[in-house]
C-alpha cells in the first residue's frame, strides 16, 4: 500500500516543483507528476542506501524531477535513461541493487479526473480546450490526487552500477578523438562521420 502523504512532505514538494519546472523550462504536467513520484520513491528507500542510483523509463518531465531532486543525473552515469515511454521510475542502492520502482498506475485514475485520465491515454482533443488550459486543467486535477494514482513494486535492478567510459579511438575521416560505439562495426570511422548529415545541413559561407 502507498503510504499516505505528509503534510510536511506535500508543503516541501511545492518549493521543489519550482525548482525542477526552473530546469525544466516551464511548470508542465509531468514535472508535478514526477516530483511526486521521486518523493515518494524517497521516502520508500529511505536511508537504506549507501549511494543511490535512479532509473527514469521515459525521456520527458520525469527525468528531470529525478536529476533535481536526487542528485543522479545523465552527465554523471548514476541516472539510466530506459526510454519505455511510461511514467515510471525507480531508486535503488548502487551497491546492493535493492530498490523501488514508482510509477502512475492508469488503473487508480478514474471519472473524477477526466482531463488527467485522457493525458495518460493520449486521447487528449485541442479543438474546443486549448492546450496550455488543458494543461493547468491537468495540473488542477492531479493536485486532487496525487499520490492516489501511483503505484510502487519492491526491485532488485539487473545492470551495471554505471555504464563503463568507452575507449577513445582517432577517426580516419575527420581525425578527431571519440568514444566508440559498442555495436560500432567501424571502431575507425566516428558516428558524426557516419550520420551527421542525418543531422546537419551543412552550409558553406
Amino acid at each position: 500500500m502507498v503510504p499516505k502523504l505528509s503534510d510536511e512532505r506535500d508543503t516541501k514538494l511545492q518549493k521543489v516543483i519550482q525548482e525542477i519546472s526552473k530546469f525544466h523550462g516551464k511548470a508542465a504536467p509531468g514535472v508535478y507528476i514526477g516530483a511526486y513520484m521521486v518523493d515518494l520513491a524517497q521516502e520508500l528507500l529511505g536511508s537504506n542506501f549507501t549511494k543511490l542510483n535512479a532509473i527514469s523509463e521515459t525521456n520527458v518531465c520525469l527525468s528531470d524531477a529525478v536529476q533535481v531532486m536526487t542528485g543522479c543525473t545523465i552527465g554523471n552515469k548514476y541516472l539510466w535513461l530506459h526510454d519505455f515511454g511510461l511514467y515510471a521510475m525507480t531508486l535503488y542502492d548502487r551497491e546492493t541493487k535493492d530498490g523501488f520502482r514508482v510509477f502512475v498506475d492508469y488503473a487508480k485514475i478514474t471519472n473524477d479526473t477526466p482531463t488527467l485520465k485522457k493525458f495518460f491515454d493520449g486521447s487528449r482533443k485541442f479543438d474546443k480546450i486549448p492546450r496550455p488550459v488543458q494543461q493547468k486543467m491537468v495540473v488542477e486535477e492531479f493536485l486532487t490526487v496525487k499520490r492516489d494514482i501511483l503505484s510502487f513494486q519492491k526491485v532488485k535492478v539487473n545492470q551495471p552500477t554505471k555504464p563503463k567510459l568507452r575507449p577513445l579511438s582517432k577517426c580516419d575521416q575527420c581525425n578527431d578523438f571519440f568514444r566508440t560505439q559498442i555495436d560500432q562495426d567501424d571502431q575507425n570511422i566516428c558516428p558524426f562521420c557516419i550520420n551527421g548529415s542525418n543531422i546537419y545541413t551543412f552550409i558553406n559561407e
